[in-house]
């Protein structure tokens, strides 16, 4: 996964520094948006017990 230009001026606004794509169980993707790496290790976790996936990630430079 990459980020545009667009997708990083709305992840800096907002706070974030991590995008994330993930897939549930059923096949349906999401996007989920992260401030840090260990906030969406956290989340991956869950997620994994819950029959979700990451599917990609990328990490803007702050």
């Amino acid at each position: 996964m990459h980020l545009t230009i667009k997708d990083t001026a709305k992840m800096r606004r907002m706070g974030y520094t991590v995008k994330a794509m993930y897939e549930t169980a059923k096949g349906i993707p999401f996007l989920k948006y992260f401030t840090d790496k260990a906030e969406m290790d956290g989340f991956t976790a869950n997620a994994e017990e819950e029959g979700s996936r990451l599917m990609a990630w990328a990490e803007r430079s702050v």
